[in-house]
């Protein structure tokens, strides 16, 4: 055994089966054992790929496996080199892409004049390579057959409700359907106003003649999607959260847990709602239906620590910008407009329908958020425009969605009133428009779109400065008659590492 350990290069698929059982385990829960299966024969196919090119450039099937494998390497563990390198080198120089990658290029180049030069054979780096991912894979494995046997405990949580809560059923409450309608970095009509001079008041009126209370200085509480969604769906604050200035891939992983397992699903299940999720977010019991882009979710976890994912998120390299990729790369942004149109369908199919249980129905709209595919006339914008803003966000596109959004938004509600009159309509923003490069002050980030309607016009709950984290404790005070306390309202703000 010692003796194969020296000769044969178990490592090149070794390092794959590693990299994606490491992602399962820190992902424990969100990844399904098929989708990792799938992802783990990719990369295994690209490594042998890899080495059939190391191959035919050494012509040495030791040293080509030792070349693939480092290709590989860095191909995987490309975040955790950046990791590295900003704890160590603070500086923004020796973090950035650029650097980096040319630093690791070199490496590479470097390692393979070393290995074109060299005749040797590298048991003992052979022996080093497979035992060490050998032990690590077994290591692994057994942390991973121990949390399928005992569960473990999110390091972020929202107890504070949890630990007071003594609510029963209401057997005597009307219970209407409940629409849940999250128009993703809708701002408030008082941002826009304030920040771009920009009136929005079409909508408020509209809004107004529908018997809505707008809460006209609502604000959410983070100004991160998941972050948000976790705190109005759990009406309560994120305890647990290392550094809100570092916001990394596993604050994701944890934060979904929340949203998953919220504590509002729970109560609308309690009082005998039947759940309808269209939303971008996993629920109980509720997968999403939706395309997941933007959200580092099931395999996308393990994913979006490559250089791949790095290179796709963060690159405006030649190739990307100029020499026609960007348009087969926009055509991926259709699909928020099939994930948009769906759901407006399903919502509207909802209205539509009379059973004998009560719903709450939540659906999350990818708009007036990035990418703006429609001009305030509601013409389809280029393919060039769009790719274009992906790196710019401009405020002056973002304030031409609007009307298309509205138009949709209004359609929607109007249709909702007149087939579902008795329901309640929760209409909100996750949080307020984020410039990308502009700079904003940070409190309009926080700055949402938030109007309800209740049937029967009782707003006497609703202060226009309600902030999102009490949204769902007046919800259920006004009907079920809980006694929910309001918590104070603050904002955290959250920055991506």
């Amino acid at each position: 055994m010692l003796e194969k350990l020296k000769r044969v290069p178990l490592f090149v698929p070794l390092i794959s089966i590693f990299f994606v059982l490491h992602g399962v385990l820190e992902n424990f829960g969100f990844i399904p054992f098929q989708d990792a299966l799938v992802l783990l024969c990719a990369y295994i196919g690209l490594t042998l790929l890899l080495g059939g090119i190391s191959w035919l450039l050494l012509r040495d099937k030791h040293r080509a496996a030792i070349l693939a494998a480092a290709f590989m390497a860095f191909f995987f563990f490309y975040e955790a080199f950046i990791q590295v390198m900003t704890k160590h080198f603070p500086h923004r120089f020796f973090t950035g892409n650029s650097f980096l990658l040319l630093a690791g290029l070199l490496a590479l180049i470097g390692v393979f004049i070393w290995l074109k030069k060299t005749k040797r054979r590298f048991p003992q780096l052979y022996l080093f390579l497979n035992t060490t991912l050998l032990v690590y894979i077994l290591v692994d494995a057994g942390w991973l057959i121990g949390k399928l046997l005992y569960p473990p405990v999110n390091p972020l949580s929202v107890y504070s409700l949890e630990k007071g809560d003594t609510t029963t059923p209401c057997a005597t409450c009307a219970k209407p359907n409940v629409y849940f309608l999250l128009f993703d970095e809708y701002a408030s009509s008082l941002s826009l106003k304030e920040q771009f001079n920009y009136d929005n008041s079409c909508l408020d009126s509209f809004l107004i003649k529908q018997g809505f209370h707008i809460n006209k200085q609502s604000r959410a509480n983070y100004n991160l999607t998941p972050f948000s969604i976790a705190s109005v769906l759990n009406m309560s604050y994120i305890e647990g959260l290392k550094d809100p200035g570092r916001i990394m891939s596993q604050d994701y992983t944890n934060t979904y847990h929340l949203i998953r397992n919220s504590k509002v699903i729970s109560l609308f299940s309690r009082e005998g709602y039947e759940v309808k999720n269209y939303s971008i977010f996993d629920l109980a019991g509720q997968p999403t239906k939706a395309w997941q882009s933007f959200l580092p979710l099931k395999t996308r976890l393990i994913t979006a620590r490559t250089l791949a994912e790095r290179l796709n998120r963060h690159s405006t390299s030649l190739l990307v910008r100029y020499l026609g990729v960007k348009y087969f790369v926009v055509r991926e942004y259709m699909k928020y407009y099939t994930g948009n149109e769906e759901f407006l369908k399903a919502v509207a199919s909802e209205a539509d329908q009379k059973t004998s249980r009560p719903r709450f129905v939540y659906a999350h709209f990818m708009m007036p958020h990035f990418p703006y595919l429609f001009d305030s006339s509601g013409n389809r914008r280029s393919d060039q425009q769009i790719y274009e803003e992906k790196f710019t966000n401009p405020a002056t596109s973002y304030l031409n969605y609007l009307p298309y959004t509205n138009k949709r938004l209004a359609a929607l509600v109007l249709h909702i009133r007149q087939n579902d009159s008795n329901a309640v309509i929760l209409l909100c923003g996750d949080h307020g428009y984020r410039g990308w490069t502009n700079k904003q002050p940070i409190r309009f980030q926080f700055q949402n779109l938030n109007a309800v309607y209740f049937p029967d016009h009782d707003y006497s709950r609703w202060d226009d400065k309600v902030s999102f984290v009490n949204q769902f404790r007046i919800v259920f005070n006004q009907l079920f008659d809980t006694k929910y306390p309001l918590v104070k309202d603050s904002a955290i703000a959250l920055k991506e590492e």
